[in-house]
């Protein structure tokens, strides 16, 4: 029998993280469209490099997510994290939070804020188990439909 932490280290070894390309474009379309809605513009800068930093997870040479990153002074934003979900649940999304929290530690980065919906209990759970705790709520934030939902500001330091 085996545990499923061993199966989780292996399936997590097997991601591969690296920047976004402009030849990334079409796959990270799909994934947007699917988990993030971005869009095509703000996709497509990224891969240039032109303000913010791309990294994307791949497995088994296929993109299966990504994060997006900010950085302004000492402070750097995760913008988005994006994983496939026929991929979720499989380390993807952990990877690329270490991988950009590392990222921004690198280019001078001394706390990485985020906002999730509260709604997302698996989001807020990840970030929770990186270290994230929730700095406060910015109320009505995100549209679902009609309806608001709230964001939950979340922080950690990067020292």
């Amino acid at each position: 029998m085996r545990c499923e932490l061993c199966v989780t280290e292996r399936v997590a070894a097997a991601h591969h993280i690296r920047p976004g390309r402009v030849s990334d474009l079409a796959a990270l379309f799909a994934v947007d469209a699917e988990a993030a809605r971005l869009g095509e513009q703000r996709l497509r800068a990224a891969c240039d490099g032109e303000h913010d930093e791309l990294l994307v997870c791949e497995r088994e040479g296929k993109i299966s997510g990504f994060i997006l990153l900010s950085l302004v002074l000492n402070e750097g934003s995760i913008f988005s994290i994006a994983v496939c979900s026929t991929e979720r649940r499989w380390g993807c999304g952990r990877r690329l939070l270490q991988a950009g929290t590392d990222a921004l530690r690198r280019r001078g980065a001394s706390r990485a804020l985020l906002e999730v919906r509260r709604s997302n209990g698996a989001a807020i759970a990840l970030y929770e188990s990186a270290g994230f705790t929730i700095d406060g709520v910015r109320r009505g934030y995100y549209r679902s439909g009609a309806e608001r939902e709230d964001a939950l500001l979340m922080s950690r330091a990067l020292d």
